[in-house]
């Protein structure tokens, strides 16, 4: 996978998976077919990820910043940041890649921070007009290279204090 669709031939593939070009034309018509089925499961088995989200948000800013730190190691691990550029090199010939790229990796914790967030806006820690897009936004602090910690912990705090700032109902005390 790591040298696209393009580039590889069957044989190579046949050979890697340790089956003959026989075998694999048993469950695959075309290499394209193949190249997308084995994309997909790349994306399913390596970019989603389960991260606690606490069930009850005691302390929200560090809660942010834990689930921030995890998800921001997650992506930007280089076999994540190799399926990556995978899925934007073909996805102009493959676009249904580029949607379950999405679909599994930035779509499932978008909607694990949405319930987060609803739960903190109904124990009245954070008040929200769009669930959602605060999610959403909390998530641009993705990368597209290989961060160290200290870069990680900026990032994250960042993020979690735009959060703190734009959403918290209590006052932020200053420095």
């Amino acid at each position: 996978m790591e040298h696209g669709n393009i580039s590889v031939s069957t044989q190579k593939i046949a050979a890697c998976c340790r089956v003959s070009k026989g075998t694999l034309y048993l469950y695959f018509q075309r290499k394209d077919e193949l190249f997308v089925a084995s994309l997909e499961e790349e994306i399913r088995s390596r970019t989603t990820f389960s991260i606690d989200i606490p069930v009850e948000p005691y302390d929200v800013e560090n809660s942010l910043k834990v689930m921030g730190v995890k998800y921001e190691e997650r992506i930007s691990a280089e076999r994540a940041l190799a399926i990556l550029r995978t899925v934007t090199a073909e996805s102009a010939r493959f676009p249904s890649i580029a949607r379950k790229y999405i679909e599994f990796n930035d779509n499932i914790f978008i909607s694990r921070l949405e319930e987060f967030f609803r739960r903190c806006s109904d124990d009245g820690k954070l008040r929200f007009e769009e669930l959602r897009l605060a999610a959403e936004k909390f998530t641009l602090l993705g990368v597209c290279e290989r961060l160290t910690q200290k870069e990680v912990e900026v990032i994250v705090d960042s993020a979690v204090s735009v959060i703190m700032a734009n959403y918290s109902t209590e006052p932020r005390q200053s420095l």
